[in-house]
């Protein structure tokens, strides 16, 4: 049940946000959305969580990814 909820959300994460988009991307965020939920089964998964996961996977994606482009995905959230 928690992974059905979170593969419905995960296409509708920021449509705007090619890099959100991604394949890849997209499991990353499932199988850290899972861990979330199976750790903390009180609340299990719910809608919106992968919102609060958005801003440090942007964070942590920086030593990764060339400045310039985190700044542009940074961007869209602040516009």
């Amino acid at each position: 049940m928690i992974n059905v909820k979170i593969h419905i959300d995960i296409p509708r994460m920021s449509p705007l946000i090619p890099l959100f988009q991604q394949t890849i991307v997209q499991e990353m965020f499932e199988h850290i959305l899972y861990i979330w939920a199976i750790r903390h089964p009180a609340s299990g998964y719910v809608q919106g969580i992968n919102d609060l996961v958005t801003p440090f996977f942007i964070v942590f994606l920086h030593e990764v990814v060339p400045k310039g482009e985190v700044f542009n995905v940074f961007s869209y959230f602040v516009i």
